[in-house]
């Protein structure tokens, strides 16, 4: 029997490290064989994660974030497995998404990139508006001083 583990890491200046992406794994057995009813799933720390996954049943869901992997055990050889996650807005590299259950320990990582140029100061295009809200400030907070410097007289 052999381990799939999925793993997730996340990279890039705008990479949230701290946001669950969604797997979905999907397991199928070899015809004529016969299989356990589950499958025990470790690892993760979403509460939601399923603790237990079949084979030849629907799409399981797991949510992960960077850093977090999940370990399904005591899969039999020859079981093939294909993972899939959702990651909007991210550039996705994976490796070892789909395969036949074949060695004790096989991996499906996946490396979600988010850079880009962070705002770093007042946009040139909003900064007339600014300066003439700014203004408007400046001249209510004057009159309202030079009438109240009237009624003190």
């Amino acid at each position: 029997a052999g381990t799939l583990k999925v793993s997730k890491t996340v990279t890039g200046n705008l990479g949230d490290e701290s946001k669950y992406f969604e797997f979905k794994v999907k397991l199928t057995g070899e015809d004529g064989k016969t299989y356990g009813d589950s499958y025990a799933v470790t690892g993760g720390s979403n509460r939601a994660n399923p603790s237990t996954i079949k084979i030849n049943g629907e799409e399981t869901t797991f949510l992960l974030k960077h850093g977090e992997t999940i370990s399904i055990a005591n899969l039999p050889y020859g079981v093939t497995y294909t993972v899939t996650e959702t990651a909007d807005g991210y550039t996705t590299t994976k490796t070892g998404d789909t395969g036949k259950v074949s060695a004790a320990d096989q991996t499906a990582a996946f490396t979600n990139d988010k850079t880009g140029t962070p705002d770093m100061g007042v946009n040139l295009t909003t900064l007339p508006y600014i300066l003439v809200f700014a203004g408007v400030i400046v001249i209510a907070g004057a009159a309202f001083i030079t009438r109240r410097r009237r009624y003190e007289d």
